[in-house]
């Protein structure tokens, strides 16, 4: 899937595209541990950042690879951190090929946002959500100091 965020910086193109995730468990212990890993082409003008990243599931992983890409260009991205995620139905009616919408809310020190993803693929729905969450941190004029 491919996501604009021309917005992101108004001066560099970026474009994000996101591969399909994968999830390892470990049958060794007696409590198995699942890690999920996922990896993303970012351009960003011009230059293209291939990464990977693992997480406590498909979207911490994208969170954590996006960030590995685009952190060294877009600075106001340290220190965002994601401190909710909330998935609802809205048709359930479709069964599992119901819309799903995302609400993910996010910080910077005091300042929180949430932003929204919808989509019937709820990892395409949460990367939505998530691309916006870096958008708006990215444009956010800092909080000023008193």
């Amino acid at each position: 899937m491919r996501h604009g965020l021309e917005d992101l910086d108004r001066t560099v193109g970026v474009g994000i595209h996101c591969h399909n995730d994968c999830c390892r468990g470990n049958a060794r212990f007696a409590i198995s541990a699942t890690v999920a890993e996922a990896t993303v082409k970012v351009e960003v003008g011009g230059t293209v950042y291939h990464t990977a990243a693992s997480g406590n599931g498909p979207v911490d992983a994208r969170d954590a690879a996006l960030r590995k890409a685009l952190s060294p260009r877009f600075p106001g991205l340290r220190g965002v951190s994601l401190h909710d995620y909330k998935v609802r139905i809205l048709d359930s009616g479709e069964g599992t090929a119901a819309t799903t919408r995302v609400l993910i809310e996010s910080g910077r020190g005091l300042r929180r946002w949430t932003t929204v993803g919808c989509s019937s693929n709820i990892i395409e729905a949460s990367l939505a959500a998530l691309v916006d969450s870096f958008e708006y941190a990215q444009l956010a004029k800092p909080a000023r100091k008193t």
